[in-house]
């Protein structure tokens, strides 16, 4: 094997991990990121932790990058860590599918259904058929689509380079014995092992063994220690991922290493116990890409069948490694705490999980700036110092939220992302600005009243009746607002700017009605003042609560300018003037 077919076969193992990422990165956003928010929805059910496990791993080509999300949505308290270990299993099965499809190069045959399944045939037609949809695709989900295609013909291309690359191989004496080494099973795992922790990829370090296997050189003996070894070196990259996590994420990568170690264990003991009893016929022939691939998943059939009643057993060891003491768990953590934890760092592997969970904070920012505008009302009527304080603390609360979010989405625009999530993106980004702002009123209007009931000054009937009016349509359109982010329901969602524009000339009424009193002497200066405040402020939160209701319609529009979004909105159409004239009469202007 000289210079040239070494750098073939790098060549070719270069295309086969871009066409795995291509492929992986296609599937997943075809499937609009919904296999992550499964994973996060899991029951106690484990025979459907497994099944998940497959389809996910399926989609995404990797069992590490399913392994980093269970870690990530463990960290975040998203999932329990029972229910991972099913999910794991599930994954060791779910990437053998690889490895079937890489087999498909070593059919062999004259006729046509043979030859039409030979990736030979049909790699270059469907690379042909991706370059033009890729071309003249206008959704994103045709263009997933087409980068799967792609990116699963380069994988083909990738292995067909490595196995021409192996051709000068064939016959080589040298070759053979070298590799009859491997037939020592503790050598045979720690090469499969290593070599897989160096890729970072039980599927590629496969391909590369397939590759070799159709030099016609290598056996079964010295082949299966090595497929015992990669379902070991898998585990190097969650391990990693695990690092500056909390405890329960690090048990998530303890929990995929020792199934992996004790699965190896137990099969190969089996397996060789049985050799030597009654020695197996096949050990001395040569492999091929389908024995390669059967052996593979063999395995992981049998480990998950032996291993999968032991599921509590498996967390309780990952919980006497990763001892309990000090460790800072969900269960402990304050509801602010816990909203935090779902910006995980490791969410951002996976740009549409980490999405969803900054909108997630999004809506809890919401949740929180509503309770403080609630109790910010309450305040006027019944003031004490227990409720300013709660407001207070639920003031801080947003703000943590917002710094934050801040952070962790400015870290999502360099990500790649999907229309639809780019989309999305923009509303995070731009509307925690407003809830925040919603929540600095809330804290305003208790501090008006704080300073009203420390100087012993209460407001005048008139001025409460008209603040009370006032408060229900602005707690109206907050609640609203609240309900559309959590569900982004754009029919319920549309009733908010015709609702903004009556609370607008609601404001210029009750203004005029109340400079009308100051005028007459019925309203104090100073309490005065602080009523023109409170409306201001009023105003001011439905003003942020449209701008709210504008990001979400824009979601299903191509106008990323709010403001000229805004003026598109039919203010003539029927439903619009029909809403307007219902809030008129729930609101009067009396």
């Amino acid at each position: 094997m000289d210079i040239y077919s070494v750098l073939d076969l790098l060549g070719g193992l270069a295309l086969f991990l871009f066409g795995l990422n291509v492929m992986g990165n296609g599937l997943q956003n075809a499937s609009s990121g919904q296999l992550e928010n499964i994973l996060g929805k899991l029951t106690s059910n484990k025979f459907k932790g497994v099944f998940l496990g497959i389809v996910v791993t399926t989609v995404v080509q990797s069992s590490s990058a399913v392994t980093i999300m269970l870690v990530a949505l463990v960290n975040s308290g998203v999932m329990k860590l029972k229910q991972t270990v099913p999910v794991i299993m599930g994954a060791n099965i779910g990437t053998t599918i690889t490895a079937w499809i890489l087999s498909l190069s070593g059919l062999d045959g004259d006729s046509f259904i043979v030859q039409i399944l030979k990736p030979s045939t049909f790699t270059p037609i469907l690379a042909i058929i991706a370059v033009i949809m890729l071309s003249t695709a206008k959704t994103e989900r045709k263009k997933a689509i087409a980068n799967t295609i792609l990116g699963f013909s380069v994988i083909m291309f990738g292995m067909s380079a490595m196995s021409a690359s192996m051709s000068g191989l064939q016959g080589n004496p040298n070759f053979t014995r070298a590799f009859t080494i491997f037939t020592n099973p503790v050598l045979g795992i720690i090469v499969g092992a290593v070599v897989t922790a160096i890729v970072q990829s039980s599927s590629a370090s496969i391909g590369i063994l397939q590759a070799l296997s159709t030099t016609g050189e290598i056996t079964f003996a010295s082949t299966f220690p090595i497929i015992m070894g990669q379902n070991i070196g898998t585990c190097i990259t969650a391990m990693l991922a695990a690092i500056g996590s909390k405890k329960n994420a690090k048990r998530v990568s303890v929990i995929h290493l020792t199934f992996n170690i004790l699965g190896t264990i137990i099969f190969v003991s089996l397996f060789y116990v049985i050799d030597f009893l009654w020695p197996f016929s096949f050990m001395g022939d040569k492999v091929t890409e389908f024995s390669i691939a059967m052996v593979h998943t063999i395995f992981n059939l049998f480990t998950t069948l032996i291993l999968l009643p032991f599921t509590k057993q498996l967390v309780e060891f990952s919980r006497i490694i990763i001892p309990s003491d000090a460790d800072t768990n969900s269960t402990g953590q304050d509801s602010t705490i816990k909203t935090l934890n779902l910006l995980d760092p490791l969410f951002l592997e996976q740009p549409h999980l980490a999405l969803n969970r900054s909108y997630e904070v999004l809506v809890k920012m919401m949740e929180y700036s509503d309770k403080a505008l609630k109790l910010s009302f309450e305040l006027f009527d019944d003031y004490t110092d227990e409720k300013f304080l709660d407001i207070e603390e639920l003031e801080q609360s947003v703000d943590r939220f917002e710094d934050a979010l801040k952070n962790y989405t400015s870290q999502l625009l360099v990500k790649e992302l999907n229309e639809d999530d780019s989309q999305r993106l923009t509303l995070v980004f731009n509307g925690m600005n407003d809830v925040e702002r919603i929540c600095d009123h809330a804290m305003n209007f208790a501090n008006t009243v704080k300073a009203s009931a420390d100087k012993s000054r209460e407001f005048s009937k008139d001025a409460r009746e008209d603040l009370h009016l006032y408060f229900s349509a602005v707690q109206d359109i907050v609640d609203r607002t609240y309900k559309s982010l959590g569900d982004q329901n754009s029919t319920f969602v549309e009733t908010i700017p015709p609702l903004e524009e009556h609370i607008n000339n609601l404001d210029k009424h009750m203004v005029k009605k109340h400079i009308k009193r100051m005028k007459k002497g019925k309203c104090k200066v100073k309490n005065g003042i602080a009523i023109t405040d409170v409306f201001n402020g009023l105003e001011r939160v439905s003003d942020h609560c449209n701008n709210i209701s504008l990001y979400i319609l824009q979601l299903d529009t191509d106008n990323n300018r709010t403001h000229d979004f805004e003026n598109n909105i039919d203010k003539n159409s029927e439903m619009y003037k029909t809403t307007l004239a219902e809030f008129e009469k729930v609101y009067p202007l009396v």
